[in-house]
């Protein structure tokens, strides 16, 4: 028993830093099956696995300040998520270039959402990314997003930021967009409320948008 708990608590192992911090965060980018962890962690040991993973996400929320969620879409499936207020408040000043520019258009696109009553119809989609200079029916590589309907379309919905649904009632069938499952957890409407009164200036203040308004104080 006690070389059975020598043997977890070696795979276990958290080394504190900036470099490994960011190494988690990307492994549970994307979504990770149960299984996936009993074999690449735990392996004969999977009985263990409860234990274990409540040691680890304890661990992981006390030492890097994220917290590992259980899909409510899709159980024995994990994300990790930011613990520290909005989604990206640490990735302002460790994410440099494509990185950054991504951040800053998915929040752009999670707040348009919010705001046209959180579903956003393909077509009103790509006239909103047109205000933004961005094409999303475009071929090209994008300079800064690569891909553009690969990362919003895909990566995006795989990194459960958005959800997308189709809306089969139009004729043709068009996609719907709405906040994933790790945008809920991650970002706070108030505080996206707040960034489009920044934008918007004159001293706006966030009660104007009244329908908005009452959905983020509910989410406290």
């Amino acid at each position: 028993m006690m070389m059975r708990r020598r043997t977890i608590r070696a795979n276990l192992r958290v080394r504190r830093g900036h470099s490994y911090r960011q190494r988690i965060k990307l492994n549970l980018l994307i979504p990770v099956k149960r299984s996936d962890i009993v074999k690449a962690v735990l392996k004969e040991h999977g009985r263990q696995f409860t234990a274990v993973m409540a040691q680890a996400t304890d661990i992981l929320e006390k030492v890097f300040a994220y917290k590992v969620v259980e899909l409510e879409s899709k159980k024995n499936n994990y994300i990790l998520i930011n613990n520290i207020g909005t989604a990206h408040s640490d990735n302002e000043n460790t994410c440099k270039g494509s990185d950054a520019a991504k951040i800053g258009l998915l929040t752009c696109i999670l707040a348009g959402i919010f705001m046209t009553g959180e579903l956003m119809p393909e077509g009103s989609m790509k006239e909103y990314l047109k205000k933004l200079d961005i094409d999303l029916d475009s071929k090209e590589v994008h300079p800064a997003f690569g891909n553009i309907s690969k990362l919003i379309n895909q990566d995006f919905v795989r990194q459960k930021y958005l959800e997308i649904t189709q809306d089969t009632t139009a004729d043709p069938p068009t996609r719907e967009y709405r906040w994933g499952e790790r945008a809920h957890h991650e970002l706070s409407k108030k505080d996206v409320l707040e960034l489009v009164c920044k934008v918007y200036g004159n001293n706006m203040r966030p009660q104007t948008w009244t329908t908005q308004w009452r959905v983020a104080q509910g989410q406290e």
